[in-house]
């Protein structure tokens, strides 16, 4: 038996294995690989290329059970030519770090942006701005909230702009100043006066930054970008944290460049994103084979899809596999703390 079955398997006579499988394995092709793996010739060299021609996805799969180390490496070299394997691991190169936003659903989410489109936002090498007009109270938002160093710099800086403006008392606080000066039409300013003075009122605070417009302006752009960045900052957290649950990693990848030689020899930096899939890769194998649409033998799924980027794209969509999922919730606003910490961290270089 053992040697007709190899005979017939080896001269690939469709008709009289199809026979075979259905009469003897009730139909069975998955019952039929068990037979071929018990009879020790699943692995002949000689019946390997009616297998995977024929039948690839029963006789991956039945592979896959009996070996799988063997396996995903065999599926891996001969069909994700997108994975590196160093040092025992398994690489994905991807073009860029946004391109890891194939390990997210494709999914409707909510404001209008789903997870794999939140996922690109986050990702992109370009500057986001999911918020504008930001700011609703200069003075609440920014001044109350500097640190003594940073508001002493504020200080010092609209008093270098305004040094020689007289300012008009357009506040009842502003006006004292001015009666107490010996001048009621104007204020001359100081470090001291706006230190301990005039940034203890809010009024006369506004009033006084509307005169330093430039500085106003920078104010504007300091507390927009620290809102962004908070923002963008927590999506990132919760995008890493999907990765890295995902595929049971501890980080989620690096840009490495190499050098490379161009159509005209000359040397060039060739720079692409890696991460490591050797946890999640085996994981993505079995729930292939154990999806009955996908475990059929009509083709060989892992030779569809030009390599494991797509192929994992294009799994989560089936639902095959679970995509990393993120929402921007309807009222959703960076963490205040967050805001606060960066705008007293970016105040250099604006101010």
């Amino acid at each position: 038996m053992k040697e007709k079955i190899i005979d017939i398997l080896t001269k690939g006579n469709s008709n009289q294995i199809k026979s075979i499988i259905n009469t003897v394995f009730n139909r069975d092709s998955d019952l039929f690989m068990s037979f071929l793996d018990d009879i020790g010739v699943l692995s002949d060299e000689n019946i390997y290329p009616y297998l995977i021609e024929e039948m690839p996805m029963s006789y991956l799969s039945t592979k896959f059970k009996t070996n799988p180390d063997k396996t995903t490496k065999f599926i891996v070299d001969n069909y994700f030519g997108d994975i590196i394997s160093q040092n025992g691991r398994y690489i994905l190169k991807l073009a860029s770090r946004e391109d890891l936003s194939a390990f997210f659903k494709n999914d409707g989410g909510n404001r209008d942006v789903g997870s794999q489109e939140l996922a690109k936002l986050i990702l992109q090498e370009d500057w986001w701005e999911p918020f504008y007009d930001s700011l609703q109270d200069v003075y609440d938002e920014i001044i109350e909230n500097l640190t003594p160093e940073n508001l002493k710099l504020l200080a010092e800086r609209i008093n270098d702009e305004l040094s020689s403006e007289k300012i008009e008392p357009e506040t009842s606080l502003l006006e004292d100043i001015a009666e107490d000066q010996g001048h009621p039409e104007y204020v001359e300013l100081s470090v001291d006066l706006l230190l301990n003075t005039i940034f203890e009122d809010k009024e006369s605070t506004k009033h006084i930054l509307d005169e330093a417009s430039d500085i106003n302006m920078e104010l504007y752009s300091l507390y927009h970008d620290a809102f962004n960045t908070a923002y963008i900052d927590e999506k990132w957290d919760n995008l890493a944290n999907e990765l890295k649950s995902l595929l049971s990693i501890d980080n989620i990848g690096e840009y490495k460049s190499r050098k490379v030689t161009n159509y005209t020899g000359e040397k060039v930096n060739i720079e692409n994103y890696y991460i490591d899939v050797t946890n999640f890769l085996p994981e993505v194998i079995k729930s292939t084979f154990d999806d009955e649409y996908m475990n059929d033998d009509y083709r060989n799924v892992f030779d569809n899809y030009g390599g494991f980027e797509s192929f994992v794209t294009e799994m989560i969509a089936e639902n095959v596999i679970e995509g990393g999922s993120l929402s921007i919730p309807y009222y959703d606003y960076p963490d205040y703390d967050r805001v606060e910490k960066y705008i007293n961290e970016m105040f250099g270089d604006y101010i």
